[in-house]
């Protein structure tokens, strides 16, 4: 993982995926931090994923079927523009 800035704070986020995003306006590039590396990410901090992510290790069960279709289909109706 490459450290990056965001105001004066560092953390150990991965750099954002650029793409091209369709908006009103025309196509812009946008950085976006993938699912499944910002969980990869987060789960490196067992406090903050145990507090953010899943607090009840019973609920972890939900956290994926919530997140399976994420993985199915990440754009949803929309379809990706690049």
């Amino acid at each position: 993982m490459h450290p990056f800035t965001l105001g004066f704070k560092k953390n150990d986020l991965p750099s954002p995926f650029t793409v091209n995003i369709l908006f009103q306006d025309g196509s812009h590039r946008r950085g976006i931090l993938l699912p499944h590396e910002l969980f990869a990410a987060l789960y490196q901090h067992p406090a903050f994923w145990k507090v953010a992510m899943v607090p009840d290790d019973a609920k972890l069960p939900e956290l994926w079927t919530a997140i399976q279709g994420w993985v199915e289909n990440p754009w949803g109706a929309h379809g990706a523009s690049w």
